[in-house]
């Protein structure tokens, strides 16, 4: 969910562990906010977490993606912080993108019409998801045992938690620091037919 700090967090884990790093908001939105249909969206998510032992991925996008990433993965961490943090740092974060017009992801920037004004803007939305997750989260999780749910509800929670994290015994590092901190882009779209 937007404002809870998961890029930031799967950032910093990413590149503490030694790992891939892969933004779905990268791989889902195209340029001119586009989104990726569903089939290559997966297409892409599966290329960019392959057969790698360890990887980070940053967001869910559970309707597009249901359990593809889950079944993969062996920790979940669910950032459930007080809903009035997450929409005071949404805010402040949608503000800084529109003021500064940075490149959030495949030449996309911020608006104010999809920062606040829209039925399902990031404000909405993440209002909205904040109470649907917290209520479908455990069950959906309790139901899956290959997945380890870490549930972090405050900044000293995730930070503690990340402290803790260090990489598995014979986990391969990626060769370069490049690789290392890259971001799995999409394939291009293919040649008209």
């Amino acid at each position: 969910m937007s404002g809870n700090g998961k890029t930031t967090l799967a950032r910093r884990l990413a590149e503490q562990l030694g790992v891939r790093y892969v933004e779905l908001d990268a791989l889902c939105h195209q340029p001119g906010w586009r989104e990726a249909p569903n089939e290559d969206f997966r297409r892409d998510v599966l290329a960019a977490i392959g057969d790698l032992d360890a990887w980070v991925v940053d967001g869910s996008y559970d309707r597009k993606l249901g359990n593809l990433v889950y079944e993969r993965a062996d920790t979940v961490v669910w950032l459930d912080q007080p809903l009035p943090l997450v929409v005071a740092r949404l805010i402040r974060r949608a503000i800084w993108d529109i003021v500064t017009q940075r490149d959030l992801f495949n030449g996309n920037r911020q608006t104010v019409r999809f920062a606040f004004l829209e039925r399902d803007s990031l404000v909405a939305l993440a209002i909205k998801q904040h109470s649907r997750r917290r209520r479908l989260y455990p069950h959906k999780f309790a139901a899956m045992p290959n997945v380890e749910l870490v549930r972090l509800r405050s900044p000293a929670a995730v930070r503690r938690w990340l402290a803790d994290q260090t990489p598995a015994a014979g986990t391969p590092r990626e060769a370069s620091p490049e690789a290392r901190a890259g971001l799995i882009r999409p394939s291009p779209d293919p040649a008209p037919r």
